[in-house]
């Protein structure tokens, strides 16, 4: 039985099985966030040979084709191809692959996670990327972190190293590693209520 999160939308399975849980690539012409993903499998120049092909930029659907010593992807968009992989890192983690025929695409433009950083211990930045990895590995596409004084304001200067903080500098990085991971990025800000810790500060009247 094969587990795939999410579940895709059509799959044929046939009787062969993958040779190699490795893949073998050569000269792809890709999005470097593609490249990037593509290590993310494990390489071997005896291993599966991987194509794929990018119709255009526009779309997150992918067909993905694995036979015995092969693995053909055909993806809509940069985006598609991406997640093709991601379907093929949780394959390969299944043991072995049985050849197939893939086709998938996301069933909302919109998969996201709201995150709370504000309550208990505020984390740091390579918390939040490994969030990001997880995220991306199950093809999710929108972060946004709430936040109420763990910001580094001017005004709660006094209380952020109480309370651990976020800078501006590690949301921008944040923000990027998001781009890498086709993760659109977005800060959330409470504005007067719940802003407590904010409000009680003398400089603040």
């Amino acid at each position: 039985m094969l587990k795939l999160i999410p579940s895709v939308k059509g799959i044929t399975v046939y009787d062969g099985i993958l040779k190699t849980n490795a893949v073998f690539y050569e000269n792809l012409d890709c999005d470097e966030r593609v490249l990037k993903a593509l290590k993310t499998l494990p390489f071997d120049k005896n291993g599966s040979k991987l194509n794929i092909e990018i119709k255009g930029d526009s779309g997150e659907g992918y067909s993905l084709k694995i036979r015995e010593n092969e693995i053909n992807i055909v993806a809509d968009s940069p985006a598609g191809a991406f997640y093709a992989i991601q379907t093929v890192r949780q394959l390969f983690k299944n043991g072995k692959v049985p050849t197939l025929d893939i086709n998938d695409s996301p069933d909302f433009p919109l998969r996201g996670f709201y995150h709370d950083i504000t309550r208990g211990k505020v984390p740091t930045l390579e918390t939040l990327k490994k969030l990001v990895d997880t995220m991306a590995h199950y093809k999710m596409n929108h972060l946004e972190l709430y936040v109420e004084h763990v910001y580094e304001f001017e005004e709660t200067k006094d209380i952020i190293d109480q309370t651990g903080y976020i800078t501006g500098a590690e949301l921008k990085e944040l923000d990027a590693y998001c781009k890498e991971n086709f993760i659109e990025f977005v800060p959330s800000l409470a504005t007067f209520g719940h802003m407590y810790e904010i409000l009680q500060q003398d400089k603040c009247f």
